[in-house]
């Protein structure tokens, strides 16, 4: 399976957060911290609907009702 499969607006639901790891798997535990303190996602409400890719990068995120994917960077 591709992060495609995940990363749609389409899966975009007020009720949850759906997030794509594309890390390395011993570095999950790593990224998921990183993620939870970035400034755009440390609370719940924050992060309710939105569908996130995690990448060495940044963050790709779709969130409800946007019309474009926006991009943040790692602090």
């Amino acid at each position: 399976m591709s992060f495609w499969d995940y990363f749609r607006r389409s899966l975009c639901h007020a009720r949850y957060c759906l997030v794509y790891l594309d890390v390395k798997r011993d570095e999950s535990a790593l990224f998921i911290r990183r993620f939870l303190r970035h400034q755009e996602f440390d609370t719940q409400a924050e992060r309710m609907g939105a569908v996130v890719r995690i990448s060495y990068t940044g963050l790709s995120v779709w969130r409800l009702h946007a019309q474009e994917e926006t991009h943040f960077t790692w602090a």
